[in-house]
C-alpha cells in the first residue's frame, strides 16, 4: 500500500475522484457538494492506494492553531487491509510537524470513539451526533 499526499496546487487532480470517494462514505448523502468543498479548502489530501485502486482518503485543513482532520473514510475493501486508518492518521501526524502545530483535532462519530483512543486522542467535547478529539504532537 502507497500513501500519496496531494498538495492545494494538486486539488484539480482529484475531482475526477469524486464518485470513487462518495461511494466509499456512502453513509453522507448528499455528498457531493459537501466533499467538493472540503477538497476546495483542504490543505493536504491523502490516498491510500493500492494496484492503483483508491482504498482510504484523508481531508486535512491547516489552521492557525492545529490540523483539522475533515474527513478520514475507508473502503469495505480497506478495511479488509489492517492499518489503513493508523497509516492515514500517522502520516496526518507527521504533516502536523511539518507545519510545526501542536495538535490534531477531529470530530468522530461515537463508533469511532476507540479507534481514536487507541491512537492516544483524547476527548474534549460530546453532543448528540459525536465526539471531538484533539491529539498533542510535539512539533
Amino acid at each position: 500500500m502507497e500513501i500519496i499526499r496531494y498538495s492545494v496546487k494538486e486539488r484539480g487532480k482529484l475531482l475526477k475522484d469524486i464518485p470513487v470517494l462518495q461511494k466509499m462514505c456512502g453513509y453522507f448523502t448528499p455528498l457531493e457538494e459537501w466533499l467538493l468543498e472540503k477538497i476546495k479548502n483542504a490543505s493536504d489530501i491523502l490516498y491510500a492506494v493500492k494496484e492503483n485502486e483508491i482504498l482510504g482518503f484523508l481531508i486535512a485543513d491547516k489552521k492557525e492553531t492545529h490540523l483539522e482532520i475533515e474527513l478520514i473514510c475507508v473502503s469495505i475493501k480497506g478495511r479488509e487491509i489492517k492499518g489503513i486508518g493508523t497509516t492515514l492518521m500517522k502520516v496526518a501526524e507527521t504533516i502536523a510537524k511539518e507545519y510545526r502545530l501542536p495538535e490534531i483535532r477531529l470530530d468522530a462519530q461515537f463508533e469511532a470513539e476507540g479507534f481514536y483512543k487507541k491512537l492516544n486522542y483524547t476527548n474534549y467535547a460530546r453532543d448528540d451526533h459525536g465526539v471531538s478529539m484533539k491529539k498533542a504532537i510535539n512539533a
